[in-house]
């Protein structure tokens, strides 16, 4: 296959199944780790247009005989070896299969379909089930020249989380969803509604990819996003970086922590500006209510740490059904930290509007109180000071981490988008739950950790 748009043999084919069944559970970005690979399949190969041989494979993978999970592998292929490129494995022949993602010479044929006209459901461009043998290549949907951007040099960005990144010479940024979820990803979705809005405080959407695949589970043809393209934000400083810079330094951080605190308000405002917002009715408060007691209640058969505090921890649960005015919820971030911000020359910028890992797209877009974001951001404080002042006097980092806390809701509170104060249950309630969560990661993960989040459970039982 070292000829661009020759097609993968049935042995090629075969062998790139057996390749992938050992190389896919050593990438940072795939979600099966812990189980057995019971079957991987080629659902899909299509070949892109491209100056080296370059397809786009839509991977089913089995997992412990009972489940599937979905995954994009853009592959590319050459005669001899091509040291420096993620390397899937030897085909039948003697030809190399590569990740596409960190081949530069491979990104661009993702790019180079695009269409007219941009759509942002992936059903309008993909939604007819093709026949065989004629599926449609995935399918660039620009809101800038796609021209301005896709023909830079690529450079595969080193750092993966749950998706892989590509940089395109100083202007864009390309993330690749490596599992797909069919529906429009809300990554995407709130990109494009900011984008319409004029918010400030997000990288520009440049585009995204639309496709279409087969569901392994059903056999039927669904659509989903495939990649969203940005632009880069450069220069920038990761929020977590600089936070743990500063207090292991012993460096104020408060002044950044406002700017923040009204960065994130205005961001929420901008939201309720896009997409649509409701009010709670009471049942639906306690059912609020009831979803946060049972995750509770779930943190505690986990971390048998948590027992003597439960009873305080579900009357402050509790306390929000008293708030006495509307609960108002909409599109928020969802898994907001300082991890998910960038400082730049312009000020804060938020970053993956994801929801939080791990969730279906059903439950990423549901609405909710804005307070959920800002109580993830204060858990992210204590997580800094407590990592990046290991080396400082605990009543130093207990100070920098309340100043930052203070600084940052005072500079919420600026913005208009909620009142912490006035919502002071709800916060209460949601930091409970955050802590909650962390308590339980850090007790099957690491132990070592697990007083940051029992030192702030404690606290929140003993308040008043």
């Amino acid at each position: 296959m070292a000829n661009p748009g020759l097609e993968l043999t049935a042995q090629q084919a075969q062998d790139l199944a057996a390749a992938l069944r050992l190389w896919l559970p050593e990438q940072r970005w795939f979600a099966g780790k812990g189980h057995a690979l019971t079957a991987v399949l080629l659902n899909q190969v299509t070949t892109l247009p491209s100056d080296v041989a370059v397809a786009h494979l839509v991977v089913a993978v089995q997992l412990d005989g009972d489940h599937w999970q979905t995954y994009q592998v853009p592959v590319s292929v050459y005669a001899d070896p091509h040291p420096g490129r993620n390397a899937i494995g030897q085909l039948s022949g003697g030809d190399w299969a590569y990740d596409a993602l960190t081949d530069p010479q491979a990104i661009p044929a993702l790019l180079a379909d695009a269409a007219s006209t941009p759509e942002v459901d992936p059903a309008a461009t993909h939604g007819i089930e093709p026949d065989h043998g004629a599926l449609p290549r995935p399918q660039l949907q620009s809101v800038a020249d796609p021209d301005s951007y896709r023909h830079l040099p690529a450079r595969p960005m080193s750092v993966e989380q749950s998706n892989s990144s590509v940089i395109l010479g100083t202007v864009a940024l390309v993330k690749v969803f490596r599992q797909l979820t069919p529906g429009i990803n809300p990554d995407v979705e709130v990109h494009a509604a900011l984008g319409s809005v004029g918010c400030r405080h997000v990288g520009r959407g440049l585009g995204w990819i639309n496709g279409g695949w087969r569901d392994p589970v059903h056999g039927r043809w669904v659509t989903g996003h495939l990649a969203m393209v940005q632009q880069l934000l450069s220069p920038a400083v990761d929020g977590w970086d600089l936070a743990r810079q500063r207090v292991a330094a012993g460096q104020d951080f408060a002044e950044d922590s406002r700017a923040l605190g009204l960065a994130t308000g205005e961001v929420h405002r901008d939201l309720r500006r896009a997409l649509p917002t409701r009010v709670l009715d009471g049942s639906e408060v306690g059912d609020l209510v009831d979803r946060l007691a049972w995750r509770l209640d779930q943190a505690v058969a986990v971390v048998p740490e948590l027992a003597t505090l439960a009873p305080a921890l579900h009357a402050r649960l509790r306390a929000v059904a008293d708030l006495g005015h509307p609960i108002e919820v909409q599109r928020v971030h969802g898994d907001y930290h300082l991890g998910q911000v960038l400082l730049a020359p312009d000020g804060w910028k938020l970053l993956d509007f994801e929801g939080e890992p791990g969730g279906d797209i059903a439950g990423r877009i549901v609405p909710d109180h804005a307070l959920r974001d800002v109580a993830g951001m204060l858990r992210s404080f204590a997580y800094a000071a407590a990592q990046g002042g290991a080396r400082q006097d605990p009543a130093v980092v207990a100070a920098w981490q309340a100043a930052c806390e203070q600084a940052f809701l005072e500079g919420y509170a600026r913005s208009g988008a909620a009142d912490p104060d006035a919502d002071r249950a709800l916060l209460v309630a949601y930091t409970v739950d955050k802590a909650a969560y962390e308590a339980v990661y850090e007790k099957r993960n690491r132990p070592d950790w697990l007083a940051i989040p029992m030192t702030a459970l404690t606290a929140l039982a003993q308040q008043a």
